[in-house]
């Protein structure tokens, strides 16, 4: 009984031995207002109110510097009207308010977010769907420098021009706009836009040829308020390649299979010439109806569109010519039915040719 109360006592005295010792050497260790690291923790705070107020507030208004940096474009749909890119969209301020002059220190380094402080609320106006999104990240400067940005893969709505398919030219378009400032509060400039590497993105059959920001524009009028808005314009050029191996030359093949008719006699190969130009009339007809699945569908007519109802015609004009040539044979004419089949061996090919140089130049 007398070793167990002796142990229980040697046990409690080292308990409060140890903790006798510690206390002093925690406080030596615990940061003082003035140590650089107490230092670190508070120059990083932003002050109070500072979001709710923009820059320069009730004086000049707050020049806004934007950049897009088009990494991705991965399709163009025409059917939509829309369009999938992958970007990083870069906006640049100052904000006095936020340098190391105005502060007890300065917030380089330190992480900031964009609830913390003041922004122009920037946003895109044409953006149909957000698939991901990076940031926004925010960083600012001893000076009181500003820069955000924001990486997204969105899908933009953009009205394409359709008249001129398969050699069209289309101006991709992304819509920037203050929802909160207008003129008055905020002024934007747009510094050159950057594109990557394009000879790897995921789209194929279109050529990028310019990208350029346009800032002398409307500003968008909501009631009676206006916001300062610019916009983002990417053009781009259709390769028409896979649409004249697949489908423009298809088209001719069928015209030029009508053509022969006419080198038949009406006479003797009356049965034949028809034959032919029956089944250059079912072989359109089932090559319009696989070709619409492919086309765009616009309500006005685009050149491939154009190409198809003339290439029509002309085939229904070699079956009629047939139809006539047969009869007049059939009635003892046939030198008028040869020398109608003369003139339409010369006159048909030249009536395309001439067609397709009104179509491409329209």
């Amino acid at each position: 009984m007398c070793a167990t109360l002796f142990r229980l006592s040697v046990s409690v005295f080292c308990a409060m031995l140890l903790t006798s010792l510690a206390s002093p050497l925690a406080l030596a260790q615990a940061p003082s207002a003035s140590s650089p690291v107490a230092k670190h923790l508070s120059r990083c705070e932003v002050p109070v109110g500072i979001a709710e107020v923009r820059p320069n507030a009730g004086g000049l208004s707050v020049d806004v510097e934007i950049e897009l940096v088009l990494i991705d474009l991965f399709s163009i749909n025409d059917t939509d009207q829309s369009f999938l890119a992958d970007l990083v969209f870069v906006a640049r301020w100052k904000d006095a308010r936020l340098s190391a002059a105005n502060l007890a220190g300065s917030l380089s380094g330190c992480k900031v977010t964009l609830d913390e402080i003041w922004d122009p609320d920037i946003r895109p106006l044409n953006q149909r769907a957000l698939f991901r999104q990076n940031g926004p990240r925010v960083e600012v400067s001893a000076d009181g420098d500003v820069v955000m940005d924001v990486h997204t893969l969105s899908a933009f709505s953009s009205r394409l021009d359709m008249r001129n398919f398969p050699f069209d030219e289309q101006m991709l378009k992304i819509k920037w706009a203050s929802f909160l400032y207008g003129p008055h509060d905020v002024s934007l400039t747009a510094r050159q836009s950057r594109i990557e590497d394009h000879s790897d993105w995921s789209i194929s059959g279109w050529s990028v040829m310019n990208n350029e920001s346009k800032i002398d524009i409307e500003p968008l009028n909501v009631g009676e308020e206006q916001f300062v808005r610019l916009d983002h314009e990417v053009s781009v050029m259709r390769a028409p390649g896979y649409y004249l191996w697949n489908f423009a030359l298809p088209l001719a093949l069928i015209v030029m299979m009508a053509w022969t008719v006419f080198w038949l006699d009406p006479d003797t190969a009356s049965g034949a010439q028809i034959g032919i130009a029956t089944a250059s009339t079912f072989t359109l007809i089932a090559f319009l109806i696989a070709l619409r699945t492919r086309l765009p569908a616009v309500g006005y007519l685009t050149q491939l569109d154009k190409l198809s109802v003339y290439s029509t015609v002309l085939v229904f004009i070699a079956l009629g010519e047939v139809v006539v040539t047969s009869s007049l044979a059939h009635r003892g004419k046939q030198l008028l039915a040869r020398r109608l089949d003369a003139y339409a061996r010369w006159i048909y090919p030249l009536a395309f040719a001439a067609g397709l140089v009104v179509i491409l130049s329209v």
